[in-house]
C-alpha cells in the first residue's frame, strides 16, 4: 500500500510580518506549486515515473521483561484492534492513571509468578542486548496460544468484560444473565476443543526421585530451582541451568555436585551448592560457611558418616570476634543443626 501526504497553506497568519518583498511571496508560490492531492477521486489511475528500493533488514518485536510486562498491563487496550472495545476497556480505569489495564497493581506480579512457576507455556531466560531476563513463550505455550480463540489470547474478553459490568452497574444487564452468558461461552469453547482435538506436546520431566511427580520450575529467594509437583510428599529439588532442571550428578566442585553419603534422615542423595549442603528428599541442610569457616564436602561427610568432625581451626565467635578450633557435632540429624565440641584441656 502506498500514501501520500501533502500540506496546504491555507492563511499566513502571522507569517505575512516576515514576508517584506514580493520576492518572498513568489517564492512561497513557487513551493506551492505542482500536483493537487485533493483533486485526485477513488479509482484514478495514476502513473509511477521512478522508484528506489532501499535494502534493510526488519527488526522483531522486543521480548517482554518482567517490568515491561507489567507496563503493558496497565494499558493493555493498546493491544485491542476494534475501537469500541479499545474504549471499553479504557472506559474502566477513567480517572486512573492507569490506561485500559487488565489485573490490579495488587494482583499483577502474582499473575505473572504463578505463570512463569506453574504452566510450562513460558520461559524466562538470559538474552543478550537485555539487562533483565527475558520472557519466550514455549513450544508447548505457542500450542496451547494457536488452541485458543483471538478474543482470548489478547485483551479482548477483558475489555468485553468490562463492558457486561458497566451493563450490570447501568441495569442493562443482571449478574445471573452474566453468568449464565460466560457458562455458555465457556460450553462452547470445550465443544469446539472436544470436536477440533488439543494438540499440545507434553514438556513434562518425570521426578527421578519418586517417579510419580513431575518436574516443575520454581522461583524461589535465591533464583530458579526445580521441584516435584508430588510436594509435599516428595521434596526433591533440584538447580536450575539455563531454564532445565539438572538432574545428573556433576563434576566434582561443580555447584550440583552430590556427597558420596546419603542424608542421615531419609537415605537420599544430598545436593552441594554454593551456601550449602541440601538434601533432595526432605528438610536437612548444612550451610558451607559456619562461624565464618568455610566447610568443605569432606568435612560435611564425615560429620555425616561419624556423627562429628576431626577439630576444625579458624572459626569465629559472633560474640568476641576471636578465632577458636572445634570440632562440629551433629546434633539434629533431620535438621542437620550441628553444634561445637571444643578439646579438653
Amino acid at each position: 500500500m502506498f500514501t501520500a501526504t501533502q500540506s496546504v497553506l491555507v492563511q499566513k497568519g502571522w507569517e505575512v510580518l516576515g514576508k517584506d518583498t514580493e520576492e518572498d511571496n513568489a517564492q512561497d508560490e513557487e513551493v506551492q506549486t505542482g500536483f493537487d492531492l485533493s483533486m485526485l477521486q477513488v479509482n484514478d489511475d495514476g502513473v509511477c515515473e521512478s522508484a528506489s528500493i532501499d535494502k534493510k533488514a526488519t527488526t522483531p518485536p522486543r521480548y517482554f521483561t518482567d517490568s515491561t510486562l507489567l507496563a503493558a498491563m496497565t494499558r493493555a487496550a493498546k493491544f485491542i484492534d476494534d475501537p469500541d472495545l479499545r474504549k471499553a476497556l479504557e472506559a474502566k480505569d477513567e480517572g486512573s492513571s492507569d490506561q485500559g489495564s487488565i489485573g490490579t497493581e495488587a494482583t499483577r506480579a502474582g499473575i505473572l509468578e504463578k505463570l512463569a512457576a506453574n504452566t510450562g507455556l513460558v520461559s524466562i531466560e538470559k538474552e543478550k542486548g537485555y539487562t533483565e531476563l527475558v520472557w519466550k513463550t514455549t513450544k508447548q505455550g505457542q500450542e496451547f496460544c494457536a488452541a485458543l480463540p483471538p478474543e482470548v489470547i489478547k485483551p479482548n474478553i477483558s475489555a468485553l468484560w468490562a463492558e457486561k459490568q458497566a451493563q450490570i452497574k447501568s441495569g442493562e444487564m443482571t449478574i445471573n444473565d452474566f453468568i449464565k452468558e460466560n457458562d455458555d461461552y465457556i460450553h462452547t469453547l470445550i465443544s469446539d476443543l472436544q470436536q477440533k482435538g488439543l494438540n499440545i506436546s507434553s514438556n513434562a520431566i518425570p521426578c527421578p526421585a519418586c517417579g510419580n511427580g513431575v518436574l516443575r520450575r520454581i522461583k524461589g529467594a535465591n533464583g530458579f530451582f526445580w521441584g516435584c509437583s508430588g510436594y509435599p510428599g516428595c521434596k526433591t529439588s533440584f538447580p536450575d541451568k539455563d531454564g532445565k532442571p539438572l538432574t545428573e550428578k556433576q563434576p566434582a566442585g561443580g555447584a550440583s555436585d552430590r556427597l558420596d553419603v546419603p542424608c542421615p534422615s531419609c537415605n537420599k542423595e544430598i545436593l552441594v551448592r554454593p551456601k550449602g549442603f541440601f538434601c533432595t528428599g526432605c528438610d536437612f541442610k548444612l550451610w558451607s560457611e559456619i562461624a565464618g569457616k568455610k566447610i568443605t564436602s569432606t568435612q560435611v561427610e564425615t560429620l555425616i558418616k561419624k556423627g562429628k568432625t576431626g577439630s576444625l581451626k579458624g572459626f569465629t565467635s559472633t560474640k568476641t570476634g576471636k578465632k577458636f578450633d572445634a570440632a562440629l557435632v551433629l546434633q539434629d540429624k533431620n535438621t542437620g543443626k550441628v553444634g561445637f565440641e571444643f578439646a579438653k584441656k
